[in-house]
């Protein structure tokens, strides 16, 4: 980003060049990875085969798990158990898009950051990990099926079919809308919870995050920390991408200049937190009976 204050684009870089130079004495063409680009550059790796093992393979309850017992006691294929795939979903699929998107390019080693993209992607991969967390967590069946049962009244209600300018609704979304109102409302007569009661309490993103870390020990004390600066990135962008990236300045006659660039150490540290906390997840679905089924080639599902 560059700020002009009476100079024109050309004049601008070329005296934030003309700094760089008088700074460091010479400019070197060829990039250089930082120590904070290998950091995020092995998160990439990292998150490899996470994301090939998912896209490879199809939801599977082991018999026996609390995740069996979970919807057993529920009387519902979709609370808790679909809620907690529909969080996962959401969460390594912005984790492949981050991936793709941050791919290096031939000419340029280093990961190709964002000033702005980063933050949202990663905003998403954390709201969604800590819901399935929030729900995973609790050692108690009912604590857990309440939790998935608010996850779906707060989706519920934020779901409303929105009429078009014409007054024309979506009738599909309208069908839909309500059978998980009836999903919603089997699993709470079933629970002997109060629809209402559950409603009052909610299940916000805010709530939901600041909660969550509860389960994770000390690998969750910053998770509202970065959820919040994630989400400032859309909530606040220039004043968020101001304070958060790396500014330089340059003196001219008629104002300055700045350049602001992502800071790629804080980016990396964002990145390897995101890591961590999806590595939990992982734990805590294989602890409550959440397998996978991996395809073969023909696109079946090894059993």
């Amino acid at each position: 980003m560059v700020r002009r204050f009476g100079a024109t684009e050309d004049q601008a870089l070329a005296s934030l060049r003309g700094a760089i130079i008088e700074r460091i004495g010479t400019v070197n063409t060829d990039p250089v990875v930082s120590v904070a680009d290998r950091r995020i550059l092995l998160a990439r790796l990292g998150f490899v085969g996470f994301i090939n093992l998912y896209f490879d393979s199809t939801p599977l309850i082991e018999p026996g798990s609390d995740a069996e017992g979970d919807a057993s006691a529920a009387g519902s294929a979709h609370i808790p158990n679909r809620v907690v795939e529909g969080f996962v979903a959401s969460a390594v699929d912005h984790i492949r898009a981050w991936y793709r998107a941050t791919a290096p390019t031939d000419d340029d080693p280093r990961p190709f950051v964002y000033i702005y993209a980063d933050h949202t992607f990663w905003r998403a991969v954390l709201e969604a990990v800590a819901s399935a967390i929030w729900v995973l967590g609790p050692d108690s069946r009912e604590v857990r099926v309440e939790h998935a049962t608010r996850l779906a009244i707060y989706e519920w209600d934020k779901s409303k079919p929105v009429p078009r300018f014409s007054g024309e609704v979506d009738e599909r979304a309208a069908r839909l809308h309500a059978e998980q109102r009836a999903a919603i409302d089997k699993v709470c007569e079933q629970m002997g919870f109060d629809f209402a009661s559950l409603a009052k309490k909610g299940a916000t993103p805010t709530k939901v995050v600041s909660t969550a870390r509860e389960y994770l020990g000390r690998d969750g004390d910053d998770f509202f920390f970065w959820w919040t600066i994630c989400s400032r990135y859309n909530h606040a962008q220039t004043l968020t991408v101001m304070l958060r990236g790396v500014r330089t300045h340059v003196d001219l006659p008629d104002g300055g200049v700045m350049n602001l660039e992502t800071d790629v150490a804080q980016l990396a540290d964002l990145v390897e937190f995101a890591m961590k906390a999806t590595d939990a997840l992982v734990g805590m679905l294989i602890r409550r009976g959440f397998d996978r089924a991996r395809r073969d080639p023909t696109g079946s599902v090894e059993l």
